[in-house]
C-alpha cells in the first residue's frame, strides 16, 4: 500500500486549480475578442469553455485576433 501525503496530495489540487482557471480565463478572452466581431453562438461559447486544453485555447486565441469575423473563427477552429 502506499502512504497518503496530505502535502502532496494538496498541492497537486492547488496544481490542478491554477490550471484549470488558467484555461477559464482564456477562454473568456476568447470569447471578449470574438464578441467584438458579432454575436457567438451558444454552442461556439459551450466549445470554447469547455476546452480544457491550454494550448489549443492558446491557438484558438492566436486565430481569434487573425479573424474578422466569427464565422471565419469558426469554420477555421478543429473540434
Amino acid at each position: 500500500l502506499t502512504e497518503y501525503n496530505e502535502k502532496k496530495h494538496m498541492k497537486m489540487i492547488r496544481r490542478d486549480a491554477r490550471a484549470e482557471g488558467k484555461a477559464e480565463g482564456k477562454a473568456e478572452d476568447i470569447l471578449t475578442l470574438l464578441m467584438h466581431y458579432g454575436q457567438v453562438s451558444e454552442q461556439l461559447s459551450t466549445i470554447i469553455k469547455a476546452e480544457e486544453d491550454v494550448e489549443v485555447l492558446d491557438r484558438w486565441f492566436a486565430l481569434a485576433i487573425k479573424v474578422g469575423s466569427v464565422e471565419e473563427f469558426e469554420e477555421q477552429i478543429q473540434y
